[in-house]
């Protein structure tokens, strides 16, 4: 299947045509996934620090019965930009943050502490910013086989 890149979809049906599809394609098949595509910015509270934080995308699961729900915002929500967001290079894009969102759900890209407070995975900070780093490219690389972009799409 030949996805269109766009920054957006079009509607709630194709991002659940997609959304299937993808989680197909990343060997997925046995998590049970509720993708749910959102207007507005994701605001969230980090357990860690007990901060607000908003995002563009989210994924919320439970590793151990393979049951997880992604949220992504549907394209710019430029209403809600702050200043701090003038600065932002690339466009904010709806399939590459499903992608995201999708991959962390792969054992590669999970840090276990994340799952289970309780844990300690001695991983140090730096570490687990690397791996959302080899995440987020993964995100870019798949985005640009599926859909035939090349990087100068990111770019705002």
């Amino acid at each position: 299947m030949r996805i269109k890149a766009s920054t957006k979809f079009k509607d709630n049906n194709e991002f659940q045509t997609v959304a299937k599809y993808l989680q197909h394609l990343l060997f997925l098949d046995d998590w049970f996934i509720n993708f749910q595509l959102v207007a507005d910015t994701i605001h969230y509270e980090r357990d860690e620090d007990n901060t607000t934080r908003d995002a563009v995308g989210l994924t919320t699961y439970d590793y151990g019965n393979r049951e997880a729900t992604i949220y992504v915002q549907n394209g710019d929500n430029s209403s809600e930009k702050s200043d701090e967001d003038d600065d932002n290079v690339l466009k904010n894009i709806a399939l590459l943050n499903l992608i995201h969102e999708l991959l962390h759900l792969k054992e590669e890209y999970i840090v276990l502490s994340d799952c289970y407070p309780n844990l300690v995975d001695n991983l140090s900070d730096t570490d687990k910013v690397h791996k959302h780093m080899h995440l987020e490219q993964m995100a870019k690389s798949i985005f640009m086989a599926i859909t035939g972009a090349d990087k100068d799409f990111f770019y705002k």
